[in-house]
């Protein structure tokens, strides 16, 4: 199984079924696949050696976002996590990876509409 092929279905579900919109995932941009980095340089030549082509997925730019943690844990954050990920859930992804490496939030918001960003 690809995870290229694999994480983009992921993404176009996700987007389709509104959950972009909602805030529940970061906007879904796009993606390229098995791309030439030769016609990305000077920024992508670490990979112009690798044996197989990059490619690649395009997510929302979000600033502040940072990584769960005990020091910004709050009830309400960890309330609206798991509303999130009921939400996706509902729309038939399941992500298997629940650390908190994947459940984000934005750091300068405390409240419980705080958005989600990937799970």
């Amino acid at each position: 199984m690809d995870i290229h092929v694999l994480e983009a279905t992921t993404y176009t579900r996700l987007k389709e079924q509104g959950l972009c919109d909602r805030g529940i995932v970061p906007d879904f941009l796009g993606f390229m696949r098995k791309f030439d980095p030769s016609l990305c340089q000077p920024h992508l030549r670490k990979f112009l050696d690798d044996e197989y082509p990059p490619s690649a997925i395009f997510l929302e730019y979000i600033t502040s976002l940072g990584m769960i943690n005990l020091r910004n844990y709050t009830p309400q954050r960890v309330n609206n996590l798991l509303k999130g990920i009921r939400q996706i859930h509902k729309v038939l992804v399941r992500h298997r990876d629940s650390k908190p490496r994947n459940m984000m939030i934005v750091k300068d918001s405390s409240d419980a509409e705080s958005r989600l960003a990937r799970f």
